[in-house]
Formats: C-alpha cells, structure tokens, sequence
C-alpha cells in the first residue's frame, strides 16, 4: 500500500478510494501525500451519507433547520447506517435506527453518535425494534435491504424473513413522509417503493436504479 501511495500521489492532486478494507483507505490516506477522500468501505459510506444530508436540507420545509429532525433508519448495520448515524448526530438530529435488534448498530457506532450528539448539544442516537412507532415520529424515513454488511459472510433470505416487519415503514409513510432510499446493491434485493420515493429507472447500460428524494417529508433506502 505504500508503494501504491506514493505513486499514485505522483501523477494525482486527488485520490478517491472506494475498496472493501477500511483499513487499506486508512493505510493509503497515512502513505499518501496528496488528500484521499473515503469513497466507501466495509466500515463506513461518508460520501453518499453528505450526498443524504443535502437531500434533506433541499427537502425539509422551509425555515427549520435538520437540527432536532429525527431520521429513521430501517435496514442492517451497513457502512450506510454507520455514516449516516456520526453524520446526523453530528448536525444535532435525532437518529432511530429500527428493525430486529440483532442486525442493528453495534455499541462502538452508538458511542460516537452519542459524543457527536452531545457536541453539537442536540440530538441523540436510540435503536428500537418498535418500527411502526418509530415511523410514525420520523422526519425523514431511510429504508435499506437486509443483505447484510458489506464483506459479511452473511444469509440474506434469513435476514429478509426476520426483517418483514420493516414493510410496515411503507405503508406508514404513504400518508406522512417522503421516502428516500439507497441504491440496492442486487435488483433482487430492492424492496417495492413507496409512492412517494422516486426510482427512476436504470439505464441500459446498468441494472441498478438510480434514487432520489421526493419533495414532503423524505425517507431514504440504503
């Protein structure tokens, strides 16, 4: 990795990252003497988690600030959740993530929600497996699919049967909230969307749909 670093910071001004290991983005960024932005890992997804924030900031009515908005996350304990999570604490929002207990935020993810939360002096980081009552207090509803982590040795049909209750978000948000959701990583995988989540369709030359966020309030899927 240091070699690749080096070379790399040779014939760049900018290196963007995208790999499984977090640890090799983190030993390139240490070899490198040019930036190294943190496309994704199997830890966390920074990039797409700022790319979420700003969706909301287009789509929160206007006057109030994403400080004290609650996002609910329903989905596994991705490298999405993981971004999104520091990210939404660190603006003073209120995180939720939701579903069955075993597939959601480890205690070292929670901790820094809880220091991030705690230095803005707003906001707060609490998982439940309550997810209709969580949905019903969301600001912005972010679903994702039950694959399991990044990199995860991981049975997806047995993480998608224990997680059926997580549909109910659907049918919550149809009459409150906007869902938003990620680009499923397997067409197979990609739940139904809500009517107010805008799936655009792939385009020929990919078979993974391109999402977005629809104005009201957002719910986003990672």
């Amino acid at each position: 990795m240091r070699d690749t670093a080096r070379v790399l910071s040779r014939i760049s001004d900018l290196i963007e990252a995208r790999g499984l290991r977090h640890q090799a983005v983190i030993d390139l960024a240490a070899h490198a003497s040019v930036p190294v932005i943190n496309a994704k890992s199997d830890y966390n997804h920074p990039s797409q988690a700022l790319a979420d924030l700003f969706t909301m900031t287009e789509h929160h009515p206007r006057g109030r600030r994403l400080q004290g908005a609650t996002v609910v996350f329903t989905g596994d304990k991705t490298n999405v959740c993981c971004s999104l999570m520091h990210l939404a604490t660190q603006f003073g929002m209120h995180f939720v993530p939701a579903g069955p207990l075993r597939y959601l935020a480890p205690p070292d993810w929670l901790k820094i929600a809880e220091q991030n939360a705690a230095a803005a002096g707003h906001g707060s980081v609490a998982i439940t497996d309550e997810v209709e009552d969580a949905v019903r207090d969301a600001d912005f509803l972010y679903t994702d699919t039950w694959p399991g982590p990044a990199g995860a040795n991981s049975r997806p049909g047995r993480r998608r049967s224990s997680c059926r209750s997580t549909r109910s978000t659907h049918r919550c948000s149809r009459s409150r909230r906007t869902p938003k959701s990620c680009t499923p990583g397997r067409p197979h995988t990609a739940p139904r969307s809500p009517t107010r989540s805008l799936t655009l369709p792939a385009r020929s030359s990919s078979t993974r749909p391109r999402t977005s966020c629809t104005p009201r309030r957002p719910c986003w899927s990672g």
